[in-house]
């Protein structure tokens, strides 16, 4: 059984590797049910999908990932199941 500190350090993770980005571009995104996430470098799409259901209890349907120039991060656009939304505070 994991301690604590363990516990606390995965919970972190998770946050640090997925931020919700609202802009106003990504805000009309959401009229398509579509939303846009930073994420890490280091993650694929599979990863990306695994956090975003867990984390916002939704299902993703397509989702695309695009390079951030000169920063070590990527965009992941995700597109939800019909009906579903993210209402989250920025």
């Amino acid at each position: 059984m994991p301690s604590n500190k363990e516990k606390k350090t995965k919970d972190n993770k998770e946050k640090t590797d997925i931020r919700f980005y609202l802009s106003e571009k990504a805000g009309r995104l959401g009229g398509f049910n579509q939303f846009v996430f930073i994420i890490k470098n280091t993650l694929n799409k599979s990863e990306v999908r695994k956090q975003i259901e867990k984390k916002y209890k939704v299902n993703v349907v397509a989702m695309n990932i695009t390079r951030i120039s000169k920063k070590n991060l990527k965009k992941a656009i995700v597109t939800l199941k019909k009906g579903q939304t993210i209402n989250e505070k920025v």
